[in-house]
This record gives structure tokens, sequence and C-alpha cells, in this order.
């Protein structure tokens, strides 16, 4: 009997094993005639369906997803063959969509273009050095001499990887990360903070149709402080305002660097912490591991939070130090929820807007 058992759960484990491997084996490979065989691809699509319990309301619309999910399969193999394995594009829960729904969905259309301080409205504030890594040496003002790695989230400022699901509110996780890392930072115990209640209740932002974490910053701010998620739970739809008790209150907030200076963005990460940031993620949909390199452009539509450095060394000629960057799509998108971006060259402009704030 145990002996049944156990063939049992070997066939299975190789039947899931297979699906896996037969629906990222495109993603994988640069022949684009897999593309041509709509049988190969129908077979790939089901088993993908199969793995993602995805359930549509008709022919119409499976035809519809499938049509998008062989478009996802083009774009991921061209993705691969520019990235030439230091990232990988694969297969995963966002595959069936198409660039505009996953724009529509997951991204932030309503970001509001060059921000305040680089139209003069606002000048840059200087941080408060954080020393929270004891004999941990303090960047000064001048250039980089060397590569940095430091992972906050190992020193207990980081939070767990959330899922904004299909609402574009990546600009309030974005701050709201911010914000608990500061309570974290001010020396109290980490807390889970309200999304919803920015959502709801923020006059200057879009609710799921897009906005900035600085005007979250400042609601947070008029409002008193930020509530708890427990108190005030994530239903990633646009509500009616609640006025629940504050948690936390913000008492100031600032850009960090002007957009190209990376420089300053990587000492401020080193010296202070995590940092929210605003990218250019049109690229990412399908993102599952590996070092961004090239192929991202500035055009910003999303907001994240730097986490921390790390150092590539599996081409020891070649050394590549990248952002620890956490999403808000899940830990079942990425590393875990995170993405890692090569410092270097501003990619996905990550410099654009780089904000913190202060409790």
């Amino acid at each position: 009997m145990k002996l049944l058992l156990c063939l049992i759960i070997l066939v299975f484990v190789c039947l899931t094993n297979a699906i896996n491997i037969n629906i990222n084996q495109a993603y994988r490979s640069d022949d684009h005639h897999i593309l041509d065989n709509d049988s190969s691809m129908r077979d790939t699509f089901n088993h993908w369906v199969k793995k993602h319990s995805k359930i549509y309301k008709d022919s119409i619309e499976i035809e519809k997803r499938f049509s998008n999910f062989k478009d996802t399969m083009k774009r991921n193999i061209e993705l691969n063959s520019i990235h030439r394995g230091n990232a990988k594009f694969e297969a995963n829960k966002y595959s069936d969509l198409s660039e505009d729904e996953f724009s529509r969905f997951y991204l932030n259309k309503g970001f509001k273009g060059k921000p305040a301080h680089l139209r003069g409205e606002i000048k840059i504030q200087p941080t408060p050095h954080f020393s929270l890594v004891n004999g941990y040496k303090e960047l000064d003002n001048g250039d980089l001499e060397q590569m940095y790695s430091i992972d906050w989230r190992k020193k207990g400022l980081v939070t767990k990887v959330l899922d904004q699901s299909s609402c574009g509110s990546c600009y309030i996780f974005s701050a709201t990360e911010q914000v608990e890392t500061a309570w974290i930072k001010a020396g109290n115990k980490p807390l889970l903070l309200s999304e919803q209640q920015a959502l709801d209740c923020d006059p200057f932002d879009g609710q799921c149709g897009g906005g900035d974490p600085y005007t979250v910053y400042e609601y947070f701010k008029d409002a008193g402080g930020v509530s708890t998620s427990a108190q005030y739970p994530y239903t990633a739809t646009d509500g009616v305002c609640v006025n629940m008790s504050r948690a936390v209150p913000v008492v100031s907030y600032h850009y960090v660097t002007q957009g190209g200076d990376e420089n300053t963005l990587i000492k401020t990460i080193v010296n202070e912490g995590p940092v929210s940031i605003c990218v250019d993620a049109s690229t990412w949909q399908s993102y599952s591991g590996g070092v961004i390199t090239t192929g991202c452009g500035q055009n910003i539509d999303h907001c994240v939070q730097v986490v921390g450095l790390e150092i590539d060394k599996s081409d020891p000629s070649n050394p590549i130090q990248y952002y620890i960057i956490r999403n808000s799509w899940g830990t079942d998108w990425g590393i875990e929820g995170y993405i890692y971006v090569a410092t270097g060259s501003d990619l996905c402009g990550v410099t654009y807007e780089s904000t913190m704030v202060d409790v």
C-alpha cells in the first residue's frame, strides 16, 4: 500500500513538472516556428489555463485569451533574446492579458508626468542620516568608488510583498510601504498599513486610475496619518471614504534625487534605507528572474520600492550591481515578488521620481 502511494505521488510530481516545462519551453527558445504550430500552442495554453485555474465565460473569450497568450509568448521570446540570459521572461498569471489590458489593470496610467521638483516647484530636502547598520561606512558626497551590497530586508525594514490586484493602485502601495519603513526606522514594531484608506479618501489622485506617491503622502499628512490594514482592509476597488483612527502619523516627505542622479539614489539607499521610486514597467509583465540590463524605457507608468543593492558575480570578469525592487503584484510574480534592475544607466527610469517620508 505504501509503495502504491509513493508511485502515485511520483507520477503526480512528474506530470506537474512536465506541464510547467511545456508551458515555458517556448519562452526559453529562440525558435519562432513554435508560434506557428497551432496545435502545440493550443496544448500549451490549455495546460496554462489549468495551472492558473482560469475560467472563461464562452468560446469567444477563450479565443481572445488564446490570441493574447500567443502574443505574450512572442514578446517573451523577443525579450529573452534581447537579455541574453541576464533576465528571464516566462509564462505567468498575466499571460492571457493584452499589453493594453495589463497596462490598464496593473500599471499607473494616472501618473502625473514630471514631478514637482523637476518643474522647479519644490526643492529637494536632504535626508537625515540613518545609522542602523553598526560599523557600516556612510557614503559621502563624492563619486562612487565601488559597488555596494545592502539588503534592508535582512535588517527588518521591509514588510511583506502584497498584491494590488487589477487596480492601478501601485502608487499607494509604494507610498504606504515607505511609511511602514519609516515607522520601523523610528524604532517601532512593524505594522501593515492601509492602502484602501488612500484609495477611498485621497482627493489628489485617481483611485484605481493611478496617481503619485508624493500626493499620497500629502493626503496622509493632511488626514492625520494612516490606519492599519486590519482596521481598513484592501478591496482593490474604488470605495467610499470611511473615517478610521490613525495608527501612524506622517510628519514630512521629500524627493531624494533629481532625475538622472543615480549616485545620490544609491547613496541614499545605502545610508538611509528603502526608497519609493516610479519606473517604466511596461516590459515587466512576464519577468521571472535574473537582472534587467537592457530593453527598459523611461515612460513612467508604475511605482515600487527599492529595498537594497546587490552584486551579481556570476561572471567574475563583469560583475553587475543591481537594485532589489519590491513590486506589488504578489509573491507569485518575479522572484517572490521582487525584480532586479541593473544600476548605472538609469534603466527603467529609476531616478525619475524617488521619495522618502518621515513619521
